[in-house]
């Protein structure tokens, strides 16, 4: 076999290879993301709705605005504060998602009831 036929091979192996590496990076990917989808968001009143709401440092500060992030089957966790809103429908809630108030500011201990 001539040195450019070898070369033509392992170029081929390298690149199949390659392919594969990157397959299974989006694969991790994907169920990265996928597993983030069912997390806990958090809720304060000293919060911000342009937040991500995934850490206490970072909760919104409405429950339409972590409604809006969160996706099914997640946990919005709430500051034992009261929330109000405007109209005749407060808030709706569209989807499977668990409300757990009560907490504190930092959301290491249920402080009220809800």
């Amino acid at each position: 076999m001539s040195n450019y036929e070898e070369f033509i091979i392992r170029f081929w192996k390298a690149l199949i290879y390659a392919c594969l590496l990157v397959t299974l990076i989006v694969i991790a990917s994907a169920i990265e993301s996928h597993a983030t989808t069912a997390s806990v968001f958090y809720l304060s009143k000293s919060g911000n709705d342009s937040n991500n709401c995934l850490s206490p440092t970072t909760a919104c500060s409405s429950i339409s605005g972590a409604l809006a992030k969160a996706a099914p089957e997640a946990t919005i966790q709430v500051t034992a504060e009261t929330y109000t809103g405007t109209g005749d429908q407060v808030i709706y809630i569209g989807k499977d998602i668990s409300l757990t108030g009560g907490w504190n500011e930092e959301f290491t201990n249920r402080i009220g009831q809800a």
